[in-house]
């Protein structure tokens, strides 16, 4: 139900780094987006942040996802149901541009059971089964062992 020539997919569990160089350079990514005079797609790329029992921040290193997420808002563009989510889908090429920089930061907090809602947690796709593995990892208290997995931040 978007009104405008564009749209921009943001989950509620998503923040954007809080370094004003972050902010500011997304912006611009934005706005070019939108003040693009052919069509294009904005690529940008999210890291996880899990919480811990202790409330402790701590990075997925290897866990950095692109994803389409600012894209022309046209009937020939729209979601689809796939297996285990709605995937992003255009019936005509559409160029797209990636944002190089992660700025932005999907939080999962291991207090909440954020996978309890999935009835099958045998997951078909890589970045589903990594955020699992990780959460799993987290949950448990196992992460502090891993310094080449996460990296605790300061929040």
């Amino acid at each position: 139900h978007c009104r405008y020539s564009m749209v921009c997919k943001w989950d509620a569990d998503m923040i954007v780094a809080t370094e004003n160089k972050h902010q500011y350079m997304l912006r611009d990514f934005f706005k070019q987006q939108v003040e693009n005079e052919k069509l294009c797609m904005g690529v940008l790329k999210a890291q996880t942040v899990y919480y811990d029992s202790e409330n402790h921040a701590y990075l997925g290193k290897n866990e950095i996802n692109e994803e389409v997420r600012i894209f022309p808002n046209l009937s020939e563009v729209h979601f689809v149901k796939s297996k285990d989510w709605e995937l992003l889908h255009s019936e005509i090429s559409i160029e797209q541009q990636n944002y190089e920089q992660v700025s932005i930061y999907e939080l999962k907090h291991t207090a909440d059971d954020e996978f309890s809602h999935w009835s099958d947690k045998r997951f078909c796709g890589d970045r589903k089964v990594s955020e699992y593995r990780n959460y799993l990892k987290v949950s448990r208290g196992i992460h502090k062992q891993m310094p080449n997995e996460f990296e605790r931040l300061k929040i």
